[in-house]
Order: structure tokens, then sequence, then C-alpha cells
């Protein structure tokens, strides 16, 4: 029996029932004051994720390029009803249903170079969820990408100046006047570089000590990161300008 205090009435037509101590499978009995009977078989079990990916130039060279179309199968075990890809480069999730107990693939494209953590979650039909991950290392597996010009107005759009990177676990930036002063830099690393994750450096917000940075014509930016080889160290350096 299920005690009322684990009952909550949500709408006229809907209870949200709190049951402790659950089973893998067991009978949900409901019954009104008139004695009428509605049973429902309730099962927490679910599978156990997993996929492969795969592209042309993958079949052919091991490797999968910017802009080529990965196909993504998932291997996962039953029980399961839906599929969420997660791709890890800031796409939107897709969710994928699977009608009749099919599974089909996805496909998807990355657009630059880089190592992206690929998840797979899957759903039982009561929400119960389970996911597995994998890097995908798409291009060279890294790539740096930063602004030339840099607007601090709070207007929420480019307000600080930072580096969009991927395939470190190790990143350090930081940016000096033209006369070398360095007035920003801050470093950011992976904690388990064993699962790639996606790193961002919090960025430069135009300050110097709190107070507003002194006008240099232009300013200068290292980017100095570790890729997850351990042992190779990229770096880039270039100039660009504060517009206010």
């Amino acid at each position: 029996m299920i005690s009322s205090n684990s009952v909550t009435q949500v709408t006229d037509r809907k209870w949200s029932v709190a049951i402790t101590n659950a089973l893998e499978n067991a009978e949900l009995k409901i019954v009104n004051e008139d004695g009428c009977v509605i049973t429902e078989v309730i099962s927490r079990g679910i599978g156990v994720p997993n996929f492969s990916f795969t592209s042309p130039n993958y079949v052919i060279n091991s490797s999968i390029l910017s802009r080529e179309e990965v196909t993504f199968q998932n291997t996962s075990t039953d029980p399961f009803v839906t599929s969420e890809w997660i791709f890890g480069d800031n796409s939107p999730p897709k969710i994928i249903p699977r009608p009749s107990g099919t599974i089909s693939p996805t496909r998807h494209a990355y657009g630059v170079s880089g190592t992206y953590l690929a998840t797979l979650r899957i759903y039982n039909s009561i929400g119960c969820s389970e996911e597995v991950s994998q890097p995908i290392i798409v291009g060279k597996g890294y790539n740096i990408m930063i602004p030339n010009v840099f607007t601090p107005n709070n207007d929420l759009v480019n307000d600080t100046y930072k580096p969009f990177f991927s395939g470190f676990m190790k990143m350090t930036f930081s940016v000096y006047d033209y006369r070398g002063n360095m007035i920003y830099t801050d470093t950011v690393e992976d904690p388990t570089p064993a699962i790639p994750s996606a790193l961002t450096i919090p960025g430069w917000d135009g300050l110097s000590n709190g107070v507003k940075a002194l006008h240099s014509p232009y300013y200068i930016y290292t980017a100095s990161g570790l890729l997850y080889d351990g042992d190779t160290i990229i770096e880039k350096s270039g100039t660009f300008i504060l517009i206010n």
C-alpha cells in the first residue's frame, strides 16, 4: 500500500506518486472509492547504452574530416524507447523515438576540427535513463578561434574577450596592452582528461585591477594549450582592438 502522504494531486486528472524502496518490476493498482480498479505494470529496467560511428573518410583513413557527415549507430541493448544524441559541439540535442522497436542511425557533421565528446542517452518507458560518451576526433583534433574585435559595452554581445577552442586538456590565455603589460591571464584544465570535456576560458571583461583599462591602440593575446596526447603544445598569438 502507498500512503496518502506520498500522493500529490497535480491537476484534476493527474497525480504524482512517490514510491520508496521501488522494485525493478511491479504492478501498480489504483482503486477508487467505488471499487473500480486500474492496473499498470511498471518496469524500471533499462538497457546498456552503446554506439558506434563511422564516415566515408574514417573507413579509408581512420579519421573524420570537418564538415563530413558522420553516421552514428545506436547499439544499445534493450529495453529502451527513446534515444537522445548530444554531439558535444553545442548543437541542439537530437531526440529519436524508437517506433516498433527499430533502431535507425542518425547523422551529424562537425563544422571545425576538434575533439568532441558525443553522448548517447537512452530512456525507458517511465523516463529512467542511462548514458555513454565517446570522444570524436575531427580533422587535426583541435582548433583555436579568437576574435579580432572586442566590445565590452554590457549589451550581452561580445562583452568578454576569450578564445573558442576544442581538443585541449589545458589552456592558458593572456592579454597584454601594446606596451607588453599583462592585463589578463587565466588557465583552465580538464580534471578528467581520460574523458575529454568542453573547456571554456572566462575571458577578459575590459577591466584592469577592477577599473576600466587604459586606452591602448591595440591589444595582444597569447594562447597556449596542451593537447589530449599529453605532450603536444599548440601556441597562437595575435592582436585585436577594443571598441567601446
